[in-house]
Order: structure tokens, then C-alpha cells, then sequence
């Protein structure tokens, strides 16, 4: 027995191991202190901050705790506080443990973190109850989707330019613009943001839905099935009054995705864009773009149609069900196909569209407070009339065109480097985004690189007016003070600064657009 005890109380003096129950004498301590290894060494091995024994019977607790590879929860099965217990288990055998060496181990969808707190990888064992339902649902951390619905924060329609960035030049082929292209507010039910921004209300839900209620319009008509509901003799919408919505109503259960006006020039209809990338990657080109026609069912007033004169292009609409065009239900295969091919413009007059908007809202738009001033860059005439003319409106580095449908002059009586006036709206992006952030850093670049494939249908940053006018006589009586005595300054020097500031902003885009389009 005394053979036994010695023994043991060797191995713990070779091992460098005081027990923490009964400490050892100062006496024992002595001879470490020549013959043991340096002080730093000697306090790391000393067990002051993590007591060997009691890692020891940790290490044991939790080999007789672990459950057998049948006892593993499911994810369908698992408890909301799983995580926690995890935790909690992994610090009493460990200490203090960091909350990224917990997202890297999850047991359950990881909360909700900014982007500088993602862990690298993707975590071991990561789900969430829409992993299946969609092919890019394993690289996202579904938001909390009851903070959208019941407890939704203020939805403001600002959009941050900084935030939320223009297309550049090289489109989606951008790595570093792509990963910009994820939702700004972090959702935590614990820390609620006070506001949020409409295009970042749709949900990876509202896109799956989506998907699966169109994909039911295309099986329906492939089996000669589908049953074209006639809206014709429905009231239309009065002119003068599109009802808009920044928070949209639940519609039979549905809520919608968002849209965007990238073309108007298609007769009576415009050509929208899809805004999140879950609703059309990887497999449904077909949705990329779609028709709103006259025939669509305005979800607010219940009545059909719109007015066309108050759509201007980067207008957002919201968008729950769409049905087949004429084309489709003519020939549902071969426009099928067609429709399916990745497309490099939405403004051509060829494009072939399998679905059109069968229920909609718009997004309340962003008017300027005031007009804003424009130059005449260059004319185009044809059989000695002018056809439309290219300007570069303040805000905007980039020459619109100006055709005869907005414009309240006859084009004839133009001149190169006119000032005109116009009714704009405030300049939104064109981008596709994500609806659901990335799970890590890993999952983040692997969807920025397979957006690449995908061609922005509106890449210029200029956005057409509204209207366009001739400035009035006391503007050009105004300009012309200006290029004298300047008088005007005198009677009102704020007006006056004012007014400059907006000539000079018009002209430094009239010179980013001249410059742009000689590269």
C-alpha cells in the first residue's frame, strides 16, 4: 500500500502537478525552482489557470455523457436552446469559451452576426429548416423571419448609396462588389434594429414560395391543365394615381418578392427585374425577367392595370403570383426554352418573356423635392428631324436618352449644350441582391463567384426623368445674370448659391458622361 502511495506521488512530481484539494508546502516547491524549467514554463505547466485534474475529470464526464451516434437530435427534432446547452457543457469542462469557437461546432442555426464577426468556414454540421429547399440555401443564415412579419422595425425607402452601391462598370464580375450585395441590418431578437429598408424585407421563404407557385403555372400548362383566368372586364386602375406600398399586404397567406422597371419601351408594359438572386439561381432563368402588363391585378385597389405615365425606370414593384404570357400559352415549350436562356438586355424588342406579373404593388417612389437641370449632349436626326436627344442630369455621371415621350417641347427646337429641366425621380441601384446573409466568409465567396454569370439587365447609373422641359424664362433670365454682373447674388445670396451649386453638378455629370463615353 505505502508502495502504491509513492508511486503515485512520483508520477505527480514528474508531471509538475499540484493538487488544487491540499496545496503543496513551500518546502516541495524548492527544488523546481534550480532543476525545473523556466518561470513563464513553470506557470503555464502549474495548473493555477487550468487545473489538470480537474480537466482530467471533465474529459471522463463527458465521455460517459456523450450519446450514441442513434441519440443524435435531428434537426427537425432539436430543441431551440440546444446551443446553449453545448455551451454550457463545453465551459465546465473547459473554462471560458469564445463564441467563435462555438459557431465553428454548432449544434443549431448559428444567431445572427455582422459581417466582421462571420466565422471563416462554414460550421460542421450547420442547418436550418430551409437548407432543402433551396440548391444555394447551405451558403445563408436564414434571418429570424418572425422579426419580418410580427415584429418588423421601421421600413424606411432611403437607400444609403454607400450601403447600397451602384452597379460598376464590369457588372456581377466584380468579386468585391458582389460581396457587398448581402443585407446591411443585422436581425437579432435580442438587439432589434430601430429601422430596416423595404428591399431588405423579402425573405428566402417569400423566394422559395415563389418559385414553387410558378413552377406549378409551368407543370399546369405543359399537362394542358392550366385554366387562364379572364380579367378583362375588371375596372382598370384610374389614371393619374398608381397606389404604392413600401410595406407590402399579405395577399391569400403570400407575401411577395421584389422587382424592378428595367425597360418601359414595350407598348402598353414595362420589363421588371428580379431583385434577389434566391428567386432566380440557379435553375429558373425564366423568372429573371418578366412582363407587368395591363392585365396584372393591383393588390391595394383591387383594380386592374396601371398608369404607364407615372412608371419611370428603376421603379421597384412588389410582386406575388405571375402567370403565363400570350406567347406561353400559344407555345408553352418552345417559349419555355427560350425564355430559360440567360439574357444579356431586357431591352430588346425580341425578347421572349414566358411570365408576367399577376398580382403586384408598387414600391412608393422617391421624388426629387425640386426639378432638376440637365445638358444637351448630342442630337440624333433623321430625315432632318431630331429623332431623341442625350443628356446628363445632376447626380447622375451618366447621358440619358431623351425621347419625345417625356419630353414637353418638340426636339427640333434643341441646341447642343442647353440647359433643360426635369421631374426625376431619387436615384436607386439596379442590382440583384441576397435576401439571407452568408453563414461564413467561405460561403460569401463562393456565392459572389457564381453570380458572375448573371448580366445586369439596367447597368447604367443615369436614371430618365419623368418629364422634361424647357427651363423657365426667369431661370434663363437668371443664367444670364450670371454671365454678366451678376446681380442677382446681390438680392439673394443663398438662392443664389444654391442655384449655382445645382449648374455646377449638372455640369460636372454632363463631363463625367462626355468623358465615360470616350473611354
Amino acid at each position: 500500500m505505502l508502495a502504491a502511495v509513492a508511486s503515485m506521488t512520483a508520477s505527480l512530481q514528474q508531471l509538475a502537478v499540484t493538487p488544487t484539494a491540499s496545496p503543496s508546502p513551500p518546502a516541495t516547491k524548492a527544488p523546481k525552482t534550480t532543476a525545473g524549467p523556466p518561470a513563464k514554463a513553470r506557470r503555464s505547466a502549474s495548473g493555477r489557470r487550468q487545473p489538470p485534474p480537474q480537466q482530467d475529470r471533465s474529459d471522463r464526464k463527458r465521455r460517459t455523457r456523450q450519446p450514441k451516434a442513434s441519440d443524435a437530435p435531428t434537426s427537425s427534432s432539436r430543441p431551440l436552446s440546444s446551443s446553449r446547452g453545448n455551451a454550457s457543457s463545453s465551459r465546465s469542462g473547459r473554462g471560458r469559451v469564445s463564441m467563435r469557437l462555438l459557431r465553428q461546432v454548432p449544434r443549431e442555426q448559428p444567431p445572427q452576426v455582422n459581417t466582421p464577426q462571420l466565422p471563416r468556414s462554414t460550421p460542421d454540421g450547420f442547418t436550418h429548416y430551409s437548407i432543402d429547399s433551396h440548391p444555394w440555401a447551405r451558403y445563408v443564415n436564414p434571418r429570424p423571419v418572425r422579426m419580418l412579419r410580427d415584429r418588423t422595425p421601421r421600413v424606411i425607402s432611403e437607400l444609403d448609396r454607400d450601403s447600397y452601391r451602384q452597379l460598376p462598370d464590369s457588372g456581377y464580375m466584380s468579386l468585391g462588389f458582389n460581396r457587398s450585395l448581402f443585407p446591411q441590418t443585422t436581425l437579432r431578437e435580442d438587439r432589434p434594429p430601430a429601422e430596416i429598408t423595404f428591399i431588405e424585407l423579402p425573405h428566402l421563404e417569400d423566394a422559395v414560395l415563389f418559385r414553387e407557385q410558378s413552377k406549378r403555372v409551368i407543370d399546369d400548362l405543359l399537362a394542358g391543365t392550366y385554366q387562364d383566368v379572364e380579367v378583362a372586364e375588371m375596372d382598370p386602375t384610374p389614371l393619374g394615381n398608381n397606389p404604392s406600398t413600401i410595406v407590402p399586404p399579405l395577399m391569400d397567406g403570400c407575401h411577395p418578392v421584389l422587382y424592378q422597371v428595367v425597360a418601359t419601351g414595350r407598348g402598353a408594359s414595362v420589363v421588371l427585374e428580379a431583385k434577389d438572386f434566391f428567386v432566380v439561381g440557379p435553375d429558373r432563368s425564366d423568372l429573371h425577367c418578366i412582363i407587368l402588363d395591363q392585365y396584372a391585378i393591383e393588390v391595394l385597389s383591387g383594380g386592374r392595370g396601371y398608369d404607364k405615365s407615372l412608371v419611370s425606370v428603376k421603379d421597384f414593384v412588389w410582386v406575388y403570383k405571375v402567370k403565363p404570357t400570350p406567347q406561353a400559352l400559344q407555345s408553352p415549350t418552345t417559349t419555355l426554352q427560350q425564355a430559360s436562356l440567360p439574357r444579356t438586355s431586357a431591352l430588346e424588342t425580341t425578347s421572349i418573356f414566358f411570365f408576367r406579373a399577376s398580382h403586384f404593388a408598387f414600391v412608393t417612389p422617391r421624388d426629387r423635392r425640386e426639378p432638376i437641370y440637365g445638358i444637351i449632349l448630342s442630337l440624333t436626326v433623321r430625315h432632318y428631324k431630331v429623332a431623341h436627344a442625350r443628356a446628363a442630369f445632376e447626380g447622375c455621371p451618366e447621358a440619358v436618352t431623351l425621347t419625345p415621350s417625356v419630353c414637353h417641347f418638340n426636339l427640333n427646337s434643341l441646341r447642343q449644350f442647353d440647359i433643360v429641366s426635369g421631374i426625376s425621380r431619387v436615384n436607386v441601384p439596379t442590382a440583384m441582391r441576397f435576401s439571407e446573409p452568408p453563414v461564413s466568409l467561405d460561403a460569401r465567396s463562393q456565392l459572389a463567384a457564381i453570380v458572375r454569370k448573371f448580366f445586369p439587365m439596367h447597368p447604367e447609373e443615369g436614371i430618365l426623368p419623368l418629364t422634361v422641359s424647357k427651363i423657365p424664362a426667369s431661370d434663363r433670365r437668371w443664367l444670364a445674370d450670371r454671365l454678366g454682373a451678376f446681380d442677382n447674388f446681390q438680392r439673394d445670396p443663398a438662392g443664389s448659391k444654391q442655384k449655382v451649386a445645382k449648374i455646377i453638378n449638372a455640369a460636372c455629370s454632363a463631363l463625367a458622361a462626355v468623358n465615360s463615353a470616350g473611354d
